[in-house]
């Protein structure tokens, strides 16, 4: 990371880019963070909801029209991200609404 310091800019206008650019850095870090947990906490629910209906995975991939190595994927959060398409037909599967899945 570059940070050009031009001739005339005060000391605290000086902090306060830097401050704004690790402020940015440190955001980046969060956002990917965030979405790592969003995939986990939806596998998670799946599982829940599945469990709680005593289905096995097998039941529920037949139900939704995905492999069994797909939903276990879901399930474990190995999946980088779910489609919201895929997220509504296993939140139908298992009547409920897909913000019970993401929320």
């Amino acid at each position: 990371m570059q940070v050009q310091l031009i001739k005339n800019q005060s000391k605290n206008t000086v902090q306060q880019s830097l401050c704004t650019i690790v402020h940015f850095d440190k955001l980046k870090v969060m956002n990917n963070y965030n979405e790592a947990e969003a995939n986990n906490r939806i596998g998670y629910r799946v599982k829940f909801f599945r469990n709680l209906r005593g289905w096995t995975q097998l039941e529920l991939s037949k139900k939704v029209g995905i492999s069994l190595s797909y939903l276990g994927n879901i399930e474990s959060a190995k999946r980088p991200q779910v489609s919201v398409h895929i997220i509504t037909k296993i939140a139908l599967s298992l009547n409920i609404t897909p913000n019970e899945l993401i929320l």
